[in-house]
């Protein structure tokens, strides 16, 4: 097999198409991980200042810090998924240097396999049994090295 029989374009192409997929689905589930835990962090916060009468009568009173408590994290939540959503999505050019190798051995893989050359053979060539020809032009089944060697 020689090498202009592998399309290194279509290795290169079929590499880059893994990673950008393997890239979105890693940063929009982080960034929706971010958000569902900042809206249940939100709504347990709520949820527990508006049905445990304490928080709910003091949420009445005007000078009562106990709204600011309740907003301040709340804020803080949604700025750090808006932070997270800038990062996520702006992001270009950094790519995971084990994920990039290991999708160019998936795609020179692919281009080996489309050729016809077996990457997956376990064993060698010279270790499988093979035969040869006798004197008389007889075929001759040859024995594995190990075997003969226990042989002498």
């Amino acid at each position: 097999m020689s090498d202009s029989q592998l399309d290194y374009d279509r290795i290169r192409q079929n590499v880059d198409q893994e990673l950008a997929r393997a890239r979105r689905q890693s940063k929009y589930g982080m960034f929706l991980g971010h958000v569902f835990m900042a809206v249940v962090f939100t709504i347990v916060i709520w949820g527990t200042a508006l049905t445990y009468p304490p928080f709910a009568s003091m949420m009445q009173d005007k000078k009562s810090p106990v709204l600011v408590l309740l907003l301040l994290p709340t804020i803080l939540a949604f700025v750090g998924v808006m932070f997270h959503g800038f990062t996520a999505f702006a992001e270009t050019g950094l790519v995971n240097r084990a994920r990039r190798d290991r999708a160019v051995l998936n795609g020179i893989k692919d281009e080996f396999s489309r050729v016809g050359f077996d990457l997956d053979r376990k064993e060698k060539p010279k270790r499988q049994s093979s035969v040869s020809l006798s004197d008389d032009g007889e075929l001759i089944e040859n024995e594995p090295m190990q075997q003969q060697g226990k042989a002498s």
